[in-house]
C-alpha cells in the first residue's frame, strides 16, 4: 500500500491536462471560479480512471465531491479544505487517475469545469478505500465599481498556491503466496 500527497501542480501532462504529482513545481497558476456583487463559490472534484486508450470511468457518483465554499468578505487567499471518501476501485497497472476540479458561484455542487488534473500510470492494482484531504488555494478579491464585485480564482502550482490531495493511498499486485512444489 502508498499513501502519498498528490500536488496539482502547473506542468502539462498532455493538452490541457495539468500534472497531479508527488513534488510540486515552482509556477503557480489562477483559474477565475466567478464573480459577483454577492453570492458564495463552491469548489470540488470529480474522479476518473483514465485507460490506457484514452476512455475514463467516473469514480465519484457525477456530481463534485469535497466541497468547499467561500463568500463575499474583505479580499484575500486561503486554504480550504474537504474530505472526500475513496472506494476501492480495481485497476490496470496501465490507468491513470484523472481529478477535475469544478467550480461555480452560486451553485452547490458545482457544475463548471475549471481545472484537469492526471497522475502517471500508477502500475497499481487498485485505489484503496480511504478517506481523501483535498486542499484548495482559493483567491478572493474585492473591487469598489460603484458596487462592491467579489472575484474567485483557484490557484495550484507552488508551495504556496499548494492545491492536493492528502492521502491518495493505492496498491501494486501482491507477488508470491502461492506453494512451490517440486516433482523428482
Amino acid at each position: 500500500m502508498t499513501s502519498e500527497t498528490r500536488y496539482m501542480r502547473s506542468d502539462i501532462d498532455s493538452g490541457s491536462i495539468y500534472k497531479l504529482g508527488t513534488s510540486q513545481t515552482s509556477s503557480s497558476l489562477a483559474v477565475l471560479i466567478g464573480s459577483g456583487t454577492s453570492g458564495i463559490v463552491y469548489v470540488g472534484i470529480r474522479v476518473y480512471v483514465q485507460h490506457a486508450d484514452g476512455s475514463k470511468t467516473e469514480i465519484t457518483s457525477g456530481s463534485a465531491v469535497a466541497i468547499v465554499s467561500m463568500g463575499t468578505g474583505v479580499g484575500y487567499t486561503t486554504t480550504l479544505s474537504a474530505t472526500w471518501a475513496c472506494p476501492q476501485i480495481s485497476l490496470a497497472s496501465t490507468d491513470k487517475i484523472l481529478v477535475e476540479v469544478y467550480g461555480e458561484l452560486s451553485v452547490n455542487p458545482p457544475t463548471v469545469l475549471r481545472r484537469s488534473f492526471i497522475t502517471e500510470q500508477l502500475g497499481a492494482s487498485q485505489l484503496d478505500a480511504v478517506t481523501w484531504t483535498v486542499y484548495y488555494r482559493i483567491q478572493r478579491i474585492r473591487v469598489y465599481e460603484e458596487v462592491w464585485v467579489y472575484t474567485w480564482f483557484f490557484l495550484h502550482g507552488t508551495s504556496t498556491d499548494n492545491s492536493r490531495i492528502g492521502n491518495f493511498t493505492w496498491s501494486i499486485p501482491s507477488v508470491g503466496g502461492g506453494i512451490l512444489v517440486q516433482i523428482i
